[in-house]
């Protein structure tokens, strides 16, 4: 996933439109614009505005992909009804975007699915690497 296509994911993680993201980090909307089509690259100056506004959000992810989206086990966003969920994990955040659509009981339902599948995944894996080892 390129730098592009992670400021993308923060914009639809936080359930912002590009104009609000635009006017929440002081980048003008043509630049914002460019970014997100993925036909310029983001100056570091649209980095470093990006990491001032959202000061949880991980440089490491943001600009290299690696790591968790947040530096905090927890985040802390507001839906449509000013109620404040914590999501405390960067898999279940992905979902946020959802927040004005959905109601909470929906959108808490969505992310057991989604960790019910991701330990399936994981028991999976380890079953594979046992049979491996085994198999040594």
């Amino acid at each position: 996933m390129s730098v592009n296509q992670r400021i993308s994911e923060i914009i639809t993680i936080l359930g912002m439109t590009q104009a609000a993201f635009s006017e929440k980090t002081g980048i003008n909307r043509p630049t914002l614009s460019t970014v997100m089509k993925g036909t310029n690259a983001p100056s570091f100056m649209v980095v470093e505005s990006i990491l001032r506004n959202f000061p949880n959000l991980s440089p490491n992810w943001l600009i290299l992909g690696e790591g968790e989206i947040w530096k905090n086990e927890s985040e802390y966003l507001n839906n449509s009804n000013n109620k404040t969920i914590a999501i405390k994990n960067s898999n279940a955040k992905r979902h946020t975007s959802s927040l004005e659509s959905i109601n909470e009981k929906e959108l808490l339902q969505k992310i057991i699915t989604d960790k019910d599948s991701h330990i399936a995944d994981l028991r999976r894996t380890i079953a594979l690497l046992e049979k491996s080892l085994m198999g040594k």
